[in-house]
This record gives structure tokens, C-alpha cells and sequence, in this order.
């Protein structure tokens, strides 16, 4: 659930609970702060994104970082492939180094893969870490024969649906129980109805969706959404984000995305896939979470 729900679900049980009667102003109200919040915070996003923002070059030369000014690129520190003396990576930042600086860059960058290509010809295999040199490296994996289905696992299952009846009695008991006159029909009671049936639609989304993965792709079928099937060779990218309930691929191409959570069983599997059907550039950036599936 992102932070936006949770405000929106917070301040309507703010007027639920509100012991004065909660009309069409109290909500006109309460959608004109969670707009002014949610607006206010999209801004200051994009301000520290825009002034804090580190940029890369990679030459068969050199790297550099730095930032982009209205006089061009200004470089902050330079590192000659020749000078190299250890590349390191940890689970969220690849750094080079050389004998009197660093450069650190997040995993989550894009455009790694022709990076890669360069370190492999240009870096000593010396400098380089163990973890660094199976990062950098060409993954090769096997993948299984036929088809294979993936579904949420059972701790999954379980903790999922622990949350979904904690949000959904939650929801109702701050309206029932709180102070102040309730008609059986109100405005707050209405909307708390529309928030009650997420929980519910998520517990059959967890027993009846699942993946299912092929030599020709990946699929979602749902149980109240259309299908999704996504060839392989029609992947544009993979990327790794925070979902409504945790870590989640989310694998994008022909006009259409499919997201699988981390509860998945069967991600080794995928992550097999993804070697050996989808060109390394377009899922660099989860790399370091595809080989660590596929080790694991």
C-alpha cells in the first residue's frame, strides 16, 4: 500500500471517529488536504531529485561523476580505467576506486550493461572483487523444460491476509464503535465501504492469480483482471520497486506491465528466464537481486 493510501485511510478515520457530524464539507475538506499533502510532497521530490542528482560517463578511458549545470557537465572526480585498484559492490552500491578516490554509484541505475562491457576489457581482474566479478560478469543459467506456474507461497498467504482483515476491521471499528449519532448511511460509511473491499479483493488475489512462465514467456492470469502475456523478446524492461506488499519485479513491454511480488514461489525460476530470454541491458539495473536468486 503506497504512502498516499495510508494518509487518504487515516484521515478518513479521522472523521469517522470525529464525534461532530461528518457531511459533504468534511470530505470536501479532507480530498483538499490529501491532494495539497500529496501535491506538496511531488514537488519537493522533484526539487531534491533535480539539485541532488549524480550523473555518470563511462569511456573506455576513464569514468567520471558529476552534475549537470546551465554551462554544461561539471565533473566532481575522475577515475582512469589504468588507475584502478578495487571495484567493489555491496547489495545497494557499486564502488571504484583508485589510490586517492572513490566513485559510488547505486545498482539501481540504468544503462549498466555497456558499463559492464567496458569494466570486462578495460579493469584488471586483480582489482576487482569477488562480487564485483560475478556482478560484472555474463550470467548463465539453465532454464527448466515446460512450463511452470508460479503462486504465493503459504508464509505469504498468511501474513497478506493477516494484514488485509487487520486494514478491514480496522476500517469498520473506528466507524462503529466512534463517538457521536451514525446514520446506517453516510458519506464517511460509504467511502469506508469502497476501502473495506480492497482487503477483500486482495485475499482472492492470492488464492486464485498466479504467473506462469514459458519458453515463449510470462503471463499473469487473474481472477478479476485480463490476462497478461508478455513474449519474451518483447521485454523492454525489468525493474525492482516497492509494491503494495513488498519488493516486486515489475516486467514491462508490448504497451503492458506485470508485477511479481516477492511472495512468489518460483523466482529462481524466473530470475532463469530472464538470463537466457531477455538481452542483459534491458534488466541491468536488477542484476545484483537475479543472480543472488538464481545462487540462492
Amino acid at each position: 500500500m503506497s504512502a498516499g493510501s495510508i494518509l487518504l485511510i487515516m484521515l478518513i478515520i479521522s472523521i469517522a471517529v470525529s464525534p461532530y457530524d461528518s457531511g459533504m464539507d468534511s470530505l470536501f475538506g479532507l480530498i483538499c488536504v490529501y491532494l495539497f499533502i500529496l501535491s506538496m510532497s511531488l514537488i519537493i521530490k522533484i526539487i531534491c531529485t533535480l539539485s541532488l542528482r549524480t550523473l555518470f560517463i563511462a569511456t573506455d578511458v576513464e569514468i567520471r561523476s558529476g552534475k549537470v549545470t546551465r554551462k554544461g557537465f561539471k565533473v566532481k572526480r575522475s577515475i582512469q580505467w589504468q588507475d584502478v585498484t578495487k571495484i567493489d559492490v555491496d547489495p545497494f552500491i557499486l564502488t571504484i576506486q583508485n589510490a586517492q578516490i572513490e566513485i559510488r554509484m547505486k545498482l539501481t541505475l540504468d544503462n549498466y550493461e555497456p558499463l559492464f562491457e567496458i569494466m570486462r576489457a578495460k579493469v584488471p581482474r586483480k582489482a576487482l572483487t569477488s562480487e564485483a566479478s560475478d556482478f560484472i560478469s555474463r550470467p548463465v543459467a539453465t532454464i527448466p523444460p515446460g512450463t511452470m506456474i508460479m503462486r504465493y507461497d503459504r508464509w505469504g498467504k498468511i501474513f497478506l491476509s493477516i494484514i488485509s482483515i487487520a486494514l478491514w476491521a480496522g476500517l469498520w471499528g473506528a466507524y462503529i464503535f466512534a463517538p457521536g449519532d451514525k446514520t446506517l448511511i453516510s458519506w464517511t460509511g460509504v467511502f469506508l465501504f469502497v476501502l473495506s473491499i480492497s482487503p477483500i479483493i486482495g485475499l482472492l488475489e492470492l488464492s486464485h492469480s498466479y504467473f506462469v512462465l514459458s519458453a515463449e514467456g510470462i503471463e499473469r492470469r487473474s481472477f478479476y483482471l485480463k490476462n497478461v502475456f508478455i513474449p519474451w523478446n518483447e521485454v523492454e524492461s525489468i525493474r525492482y520497486k516497492w509494491s503494495n506488499y513488498g519488493g516486486a519485479y515489475y516486467v514491462r513491454g508490448a504497451g503492458k506491465k506485470i508485477e511479481l511480488d516477492g511472495w512468489l514461489d518460483g523466482m529462481p525460476q524466473f530470475s532463469k528466464y530472464v538470463v537466457n530470454k531477455v538481452p542483459p541491458e534491458r534488466w541491468d539495473n536488477v542484476k545484483m537481486d537475479i543472480m543472488k536468486e538464481i545462487r540462492d
